[in-house]
């Protein structure tokens, strides 16, 4: 069977245990990408991210803000802190 990459955005992701949901259940190498507008929410995601996230190689190298890639065998958690109402449309 071939398994296809997703790549799921959660607006408004904070505090961030939907954002590990979706991760987790995504197929392997597919990305999560949580967006909020306030700083203090992103850092209130990536606690939650760090702290709950059954698979560390998902979310620790975007988390951690390093610049090492997460293995291909797990998805890919990214944040953005910026206004949902536009985010991908330039």
């Amino acid at each position: 069977d071939e398994v296809h990459q997703l790549r799921v955005l959660d607006l408004c992701c904070a505090p961030g245990l939907k954002l590990c949901m979706l991760a987790d259940l995504a197929p392997p190498s597919s990305s999560a990408v949580g967006v909020d507008i306030s700083q203090n929410r992103i850092q209130l995601c990536k606690n939650i991210i760090k702290k709950y996230h059954v698979n560390q190689m998902t979310s620790g190298s975007k988390v951690d803000e390093s610049n090492d890639k997460a293995s291909s065998s797990h998805s890919t958690i990214r944040l953005y802190c910026t206004d949902g109402t536009n985010f991908g449309t330039k």
